[in-house]
């Protein structure tokens, strides 16, 4: 197994038409799988909700979270984070 980040938005809905996506601050997960299919279907599993992929890339070990989103308690400022925080 090797860890998956999968980038989601989240809807309201089951057709994806209605988005909920103004309320959520969780649109990335990284889990433990074995290949991409079974990410999404974890991912899924622990949203509780409606979600459309975006994006499925490989991840690193220590963002593995089975239980929720990728969260360092922060919220990413415009722009992105400063290069000094990343490293």
């Amino acid at each position: 197994m090797k860890p998956y980040t999968i980038y989601y938005l989240h809807y309201k809905d089951e057709n994806l038409l209605i988005p909920n996506w103004s309320n959520k601050s969780d649109f990335v997960a990284c889990v433990m799988a074995e290949d991409a299919q079974m990410a999404i279907d974890k991912v899924k599993a622990f949203t509780c909700g409606f979600i459309k992929v975006m994006g499925v890339a490989s991840g690193k070990e220590d963002w593995v979270n089975e239980n929720g989103p990728i969260d360092n308690g922060k919220i990413m400022p415009l722009g992105g984070w400063p290069k000094a925080e990343t490293n």
